[in-house]
């Protein structure tokens, strides 16, 4: 519905103390909000850049704010003389500037801003560039391009230019250039593959192509309906957002492929940034710096695949999967644990169809599988930060790292890893034994357990062990290799906790069998029927009968 009447424009935020400033140009902005008139074509705004309040307790239904967008549309408005507007403080699950039905109620004063900002960008330019940018929680180096609907390609374009908030000849031209500008640093650039933002309540339906939306005013709606307007959201990944090389590339893509746009910029460090070749092909490779990910061809199948692997001598414990789901979507994840706290996460989404932009890649390898690996993860040092995950990524920074292992199998899924590791440019040779099935507590979602417990570990060319433990439920133990190979009873299992009791610090079975926890990282995961667990798993020091070994354990909770 059309937003309220001028005179009942007032912003509700009393309760927090935040004052209203008023412009000078009649449109009335609360003091938190950030914002500048630029002299460039263009209109940036980013609407999640704030964080969540520590007096405000965390909900279950709670968004994580778009960290760092604040920082990256400041430094794109200043490189481009773009009008700015930012929410730089706010939490979005108190006020969702992103949301028609939020501003309209609480925040019309947002409305009236951009209109304003518009007013003289399409005045000194004849058409404004907006630009809404936000971050997507996946750490490929990914920025979804949003722009009223999913596309397969820019001239798919001209088949909907009623459904866009872009011209087809906007597609087919700035956004095709800079898909190419990312292509070349090693970025993945997709038009809606996740975030299309084609949703009535997204602020960008305000600038779609086709019937104008009922809470944009009768300018906005025109100038929209005149293509004065081309509107885009940027979805921007974690290494897109985080300080560092690859935050640097994408804001260089986007200046230098901008209308009238410049030069590629230099990295802080003084070290150039990778080239920017407009015409270079669309998820090809590219010659990249130290770290940067690499692209999989969009024909290569991914192969389903996991490890998981301590190297006591290194200090250094490494879990990859890679799973597709029934309706051909690809999920990743790479876990890194070092010392006893520190832990380190890459987490990657696909949808049917796209091309892979990174992740871990397995590959026959004789008998066995090579593990590849090329690319970002979120380090923090402590990982049970986790079970909030605003939090971890408020205290993460950027780690790059290589990865170049083979798994030759020894006994079912237990076997050697040797290979190298590359962290931050360092290399670390690896060799120890591992398994090529990650550990996973019982996976069902409906059957009313409590407590779930697995644990495998490793005991160098001798032996290795899977335990499996549910409550309600069975106990499992099952050696594999040696002379005793094969089921193993289990007379007792006892379970002790630290100050946190959804975290174990050690585990005894029998009399035999003892795992302490060395590294820790705490979630929470969403389970069937609208239950959540607290599941905690890491690295431990297994010792079985006096033989030492390492391994992994998981250990959930249903709340």
């Amino acid at each position: 519905m059309p937003c309220a009447a001028a005179a009942e424009k007032r912003s509700a935020w009393t309760e927090a103390g935040i004052g209203v400033s008023v412009t000078g140009v009649g449109v009335e902005v609360p003091a938190w909000c950030r914002w500048r008139a630029g002299r460039g074509p263009a209109l940036i705004v980013a609407p999640h850049g704030g964080a969540r309040r520590a007096t405000r307790p965390r909900g279950p239904a709670d968004k994580v704010n778009d960290l760092h967008t604040a920082e990256v549309a400041a430094e794109l408005a200043a490189a481009l003389d773009a009008s700015l507007v930012v929410n730089a403080t706010i939490d979005r699950n108190d006020l969702d500037l992103n949301r028609l039905s939020q501003v309209c109620a609480r925040a019309p004063w947002f409305l009236d801003l951009l209109e304003h900002l518009l007013d003289g960008v399409i005045a000194r330019h004849g058409c404004a560039e907006v630009l809404i940018v936000h971050g997507w929680n996946t750490t490929d180096a990914k920025c979804d391009l949003g722009v009223g609907r999913h596309l397969a390609d820019v001239e798919a374009a001209a088949a909907h230019p009623d459904a866009l908030t872009v011209s087809p000849r906007y597609a087919a031209t700035r956004l095709a250039v800079l898909r190419d500008a990312c292509a070349a640093a090693g970025i993945a650039a997709p038009l809606g593959e996740r975030y299309p933002a084609r949703h009535p309540n997204n602020v960008l339906q305000l600038f779609r192509r086709g019937a104008p939306h009922p809470a944009a005013s009768p300018r906005l709606a025109a100038w929209a309906a005149a293509g004065c307007v081309e509107a885009v959201q940027l979805e921007l990944s974690v290494p897109l957002r985080w300080p560092g090389r690859m935050r640097q590339a994408f804001i260089a893509a986007l200046i230098a492929t901008a209308p009238g746009g410049r030069p590629p910029m230099i990295a802080r460090s003084g070290e150039p940034l990778p080239p920017h070749a407009t015409g270079a092909h669309r998820g090809a490779p590219s010659s990249r710096g130290r770290g940067a990910p690499s692209f999989v061809a969009a024909a290569e199948r991914p192969r389903v695949g996991g490890v998981q692997v301590y190297d006591p001598a290194a200090g250094l414990g490494l879990s990859a999967r890679v799973d597709v789901g029934r309706d051909g979507a690809v999920a990743s994840r790479v876990l890194l644990f070092r010392g006893d706290r520190e832990v380190a996460l890459f987490t990657g989404e696909t949808s049917r169809g796209a091309p892979l932009a990174g992740g871990p890649r397995f590959l026959p390898d004789a008998d066995g599988f090579r593990l590849c690996f090329e690319g970002y993860l979120l380090v923090t040092g402590d990982g049970r930060l986790y079970v909030d995950l605003e939090s971890a990524f408020a205290a993460s920074r950027l780690l790059a790292l290589r990865v170049d292992l083979r798994f030759a199998p020894l006994d079912e899924d237990y076997g050697r890893v040797t290979g190298a590791l590359a962290i931050d440019g360092q290399p670390h040779a690896l060799d120890a034994f591992g398994f090529a099935r990650p550990a996973a507590a019982p996976g069902a979602s409906g059957d009313g357990w409590q407590t779930q417990l697995s644990l495998q570990a490793a005991f160098a060319a001798a032996h290795a062990l899977r335990l499996r433990h549910a409550v309600p439920g069975t106990t499992t133990l099952r050696q594999i290799g040696g002379p005793a190979a094969g089921p193993r009873a289990v007379s007792r299992l006892a379970v002790t906790f630290d100050a946190d009791p959804h975290t174990p610090c050690r585990i005894a079975v029998g009399d035999d069998l003892l795992a302490e926890a060395i590294t820790r990282m705490a979630i929470r995961r969403p389970l069937g029927g609208g239950r959540t667990a607290r599941v905690t798993f890491g690295v431990a020091r297994v010792t079985d009968a006096g033989v030492a070994g390492f391994g992994f354990y998981e250990y959930a909770r249903a709340l």
